[in-house]
């Protein structure tokens, strides 16, 4: 009988570890994920400002056909450009997107959620500048602005 009690012990241990295992995976792959996106919507958006740029009465969406041809857009990103200034949307993001883009880069205070019109990030509290985002740019998803 104490046997049968120091296996289930063990088993009870063991099982708890594996799932703290699989929990530990599971966000990394979740991380992963919004890296790997963040990293791709920051490419996009050098691509598209650099045509907002050259491009400054151009108001609307930037085509695909005039960016690199290397470049495979992921379908849940977007654009909108008005008056030089280039607007990078993701409509469906992973989770942790809005920290892997600010982390892993210089836009911590241009990245954020569109709340209401309002670009809401880790950088923009009440004392920082507020950044109103066009009403092309779809409510809830996750944008990079300049």
């Amino acid at each position: 009988m104490p046997l049968l009690i120091a296996l289930l012990v063990f088993f009870a241990f063991a099982a708890d570890y594996e799932g703290s295992v699989w929990i530990r995976l599971q966000n990394a792959r979740v991380s992963q994920e919004a890296n790997a996106m963040g990293d791709s919507m920051r490419v996009y958006r050098s691509y598209v400002q650099q045509y907002a740029t050259t491009n400054r009465g151009y108001i609307g969406q930037v085509p695909d056909s005039v960016l690199p041809t290397w470049y495979v857009r992921p379908t849940t990103v977007g654009n909108y450009v008005s008056s030089g200034t280039a607007y990078v949307y993701n409509t469906a993001p992973p989770q942790g997107l809005v920290a892997a883009i600010a982390t892993r880069s210089a836009y911590l205070a241009t990245v954020g959620t569109n709340v209401n019109g309002r670009l809401v990030g880790p950088a923009i509290g009440p004392t920082s500048t507020q950044v109103t985002l066009p009403a092309q740019v779809p409510q809830g998803s996750v944008v990079i602005t300049p």
